[in-house]
């Protein structure tokens, strides 16, 4: 795609950021359908106590489906054709907001954590799109080496190893050194959708599940 010439400087720099890397390929919606296999152990591995949008079917429905072949087939293709076809089931666009202590007694609502209670199935099909874009970028080097968040063979004590090392060597050789701890309010719920979307397709998921 050509990038127009009077677009502003800094969209320029995000366009080019979200371009897929040369050798990447980008997956199919048919490499992101559901498997029976990957859909019975997903669904098992599920608390029934997990809360979801009250109008939705709950979590322990979509467990027991799976200890019926039919039943199984029939929410799997449900929850497939929503990632193949690339729309949003009008009964999962319906969420509950609910504030959630982060100190115990503590109800100032500016002091709580606000959750979006989701459909069961949108909340499934959610967690399987993360897994297949962490699985292809580290299958192709796409996450830079000091991100150690939501992967495997990652350990967040390895993370903070390297933060006392570095402060370590740093007095040692006496070199100054600036260190920023940022824990972003609420960065969840600023999150812009186009953007977030242009990076997941960026390490090659098609456009489908994600507009």
């Amino acid at each position: 795609i050509e990038i127009p010439s009077n677009l502003d400087f800094y969209a320029k720099l995000l366009i080019q950021a979200m371009k897929i890397p040369d050798g990447v390929p980008r997956l199919t919606t048919q490499d992101m359908a559901w498997t029976k296999e990957e859909f019975k152990q997903s669904w098992r591995k599920q608390n029934t106590q997990t809360s979801c949008e009250s109008s939705q079917l709950p979590f322990s429905h979509h467990i027991a489906n799976t200890y019926h072949k039919q039943l199984m087939e029939v929410d799997m293709t449900l929850h497939t054709i929503p990632f193949e076809m690339g729309f949003s089931p009008a009964p999962w666009e319906s969420m509950t907001d609910f504030e959630l202590l982060k100190k115990l007694g503590v109800f100032d609502v500016e002091l709580m954590r606000a959750i979006e209670l989701m459909a069961a199935q949108y909340n499934m099909n959610n967690k399987r799109l993360g897994r297949i874009a962490m699985r292809h970028a580290e299958k192709y080097n796409l996450l830079p080496k000091e991100q150690y968040g939501s992967r495997k063979k990652h350990r967040s004590i390895t993370c903070l190893l390297n933060k006392v090392l570095i402060c370590d060597i740093s007095r040692q050789l006496c070199l100054a050194l600036t260190l920023t701890c940022n824990d972003a309010v609420k960065c969840y719920d600023y999150m812009t959708h186009n953007a977030t979307g242009l990076s997941i397709q960026a390490v090659g998921i098609p456009h489908q599940p994600i507009t």
